[in-house]
């Protein structure tokens, strides 16, 4: 077996460990609607897989060595850019995550529940600006393990945050009620007043 093959087959199975991963993590769209746009985005990953595919066959179908050898380097490099797009695509999940639970609290104080929030706030907004800037790259290949080190970020801070929910909605509730609660003083104020004024004339 050639190097060239032997590191084929490894980054081979990365990318599909890669793509079941973020398989799991998409399968429980159930965050929000907001987040249904999501879903489309394993076919980047599954398609370098298929394009992988394609150049190993190429490298099996020949005994000239020297293209053998290139076929399976032009393979692994699907492989990293599978690898990418299926960490990228759990990425940009996790920011969507963080989205919908800053949108559900925006009403309360999330510090008090959740200590590290500002610290979090800054790591995903780091992240975000970085995951929208390497979107557009020729050549996803080389950033892959940068996707990984952002997804190994995000994970924690999604934990955290879904722990605080429970908290969180308790403080909710509380903030609702006495919204209500002030808004139906301020239109008992108002009518109050205008009857006293209408009593005048």
């Amino acid at each position: 077996m050639l190097p060239e093959e032997a590191e084929y087959h490894k980054s081979f199975h990365a990318a599909e460990k890669h793509i079941k991963q973020a398989e799991n993590l998409l399968g429980r769209l159930n965050v929000g609607k907001d987040l249904s746009f999501l879903r489309g985005l394993l076919f980047p990953a599954i398609n370098e897989l298929r394009y992988s595919a394609y150049h190993a066959i190429e490298a099996h179908s020949t005994d000239d060595p020297v293209a053998k050898a290139g076929s399976f380097v032009s393979a692994r490099k699907h492989c990293f850019r599978a690898s990418f797009d299926a960490l990228e695509a759990q990425v940009q999940y996790l920011i969507g995550v963080c989205a919908v639970f800053q949108n559900d609290y925006r009403l309360v104080s999330i510090g008090e529940v959740i200590p590290n929030y500002q610290a979090d706030c800054l790591v995903l907004d780091e992240i975000n600006q970085n995951a929208l800037a390497r979107a557009d790259y020729e050549h996803r290949e080389d950033y892959w393990k940068e996707a990984a080190v952002h997804l190994s970020r995000l994970e924690p801070i999604c934990k955290r945050w879904e722990i605080g929910r429970e908290e969180l909605n308790k403080k909710l509730k509380r903030e609702i009620r006495n919204r209500r609660l002030q808004t139906l003083t301020a239109i008992g104020v108002i009518i109050a007043i205008v009857t006293f004024i209408l009593k005048l004339f």
